[in-house]
């Protein structure tokens, strides 16, 4: 698998707990285009289950987790690499119905409800 080609995007989320550091990194992927990686750098626990756990449920990648034993500025972290290199427009929308057979009439709304009393 090849790397993308522009450095990750940063999103500093130590010092924060579950669920946050997994929702910073929503946001940041949100707000970025399809195929770019982001860097989430992570203190909390939690994270080591939730960011796979996240990364399998939307269909993206996990690049790389590195734990930095000691950084001058940061310290103590986990450092989650992620990427959506595999989504596309139409893969992030839900699935659309399958249209109705040639011949079958489109089905029926449900019926009103009424209540007893009602005329």
């Amino acid at each position: 698998m090849t790397r993308p080609m522009t450095p990750p995007v940063t999103v500093d989320a130590r010092g924060l707990r579950c669920p946050l550091p997994v929702l910073r990194l929503a946001q940041a992927l949100a707000r970025e285009p399809v195929g770019t990686a982001v860097r989430l750098l992570a203190t909390d626990p939690a994270a080591r289950t939730d960011v796979p756990a996240f990364v399998r449920m939307r269909g993206l990648t996990l690049l790389e987790v590195v734990d930095v034993v000691a950084e001058a500025d940061g310290g103590e972290h986990t450092a989650y690499v992620v990427c959506g290199l595999s989504a596309t427009q139409s893969e992030a929308a839900p699935p659309a119905h399958p249209p109705a057979s040639p011949g079958m009439p489109p089905a029926a709304p449900p019926w009103p409800l009424t209540t007893p009393g009602e005329a």
